[in-house]
């Protein structure tokens, strides 16, 4: 990632400036080890959505702010979906 801290970082820098070790993010988030922490901080794998606004909610930081670059794909897809819907609405109007 250019210019960016990777996501990775982001979510250790959250975690220790609230003072938190991984097995306390662990606790809070209801898994039994703080192995998925240490692999949500070294970018391994992603939290599910009930985890990622868990994470969200216990380090006080918006989805775009931890995960930047997959927000922004999401954002993309959102708005293609919404050109083809408009497209597809517009055309079905068109027929009626």
């Amino acid at each position: 990632m250019k210019g960016q801290e990777s996501i990775e970082n982001r979510i250790r820098r959250k975690r220790e400036e609230y003072g938190y070790k991984q097995s306390d993010l662990a606790l809070l988030l209801g898994h039994g080890c703080s192995s998925q922490v240490s692999s949500y901080e070294r970018g391994q794998i992603l939290p599910d959505p009930e985890n990622l606004l868990k994470l969200c909610y216990i380090l006080n930081a918006l989805p775009e702010w931890l995960y930047p670059e997959i927000t922004e794909k999401w954002k993309r897809e959102i708005e293609n979906a919404k050109k083809n819907l408009k497209k597809l609405t517009s055309h079905e109007r068109r027929e009626n």
